[in-house]
């Protein structure tokens, strides 16, 4: 193989390794934040406490997808809780 075949396969398989890295750093999962006293569910939920927080657990779970974590503060939650 030729130096410049080598260099042009090497330069894909680097390309590729970044490409996979990327796409899974991609697909982390995020942490959700829940704060009935301080939060609003028009908040982002992901940061905690006033200006961050959702306020109701139902909010943060409407918006979580599978392998997130929804972080509950300590708070009254005066919601339904659907089973499975």
């Amino acid at each position: 193989m030729s130096n410049v075949k080598r260099c042009v396969s090497r330069f894909f398989a680097a390309l590729m390794m970044l490409l996979v890295v990327g796409v899974a750093s991609a697909a982390a999962a995020t942490t959700w934040y829940v704060d009935g006293t301080l939060g609003n569910d028009g908040n982002s939920c992901m940061a905690l406490g006033f200006g961050g927080a959702c306020m109701t657990i139902q909010a943060a779970i409407n918006k979580a997808s599978s392998g997130d974590t929804i972080i509950v503060a300590a708070a009254l939650y005066p919601e339904s809780a659907g089973g499975p």
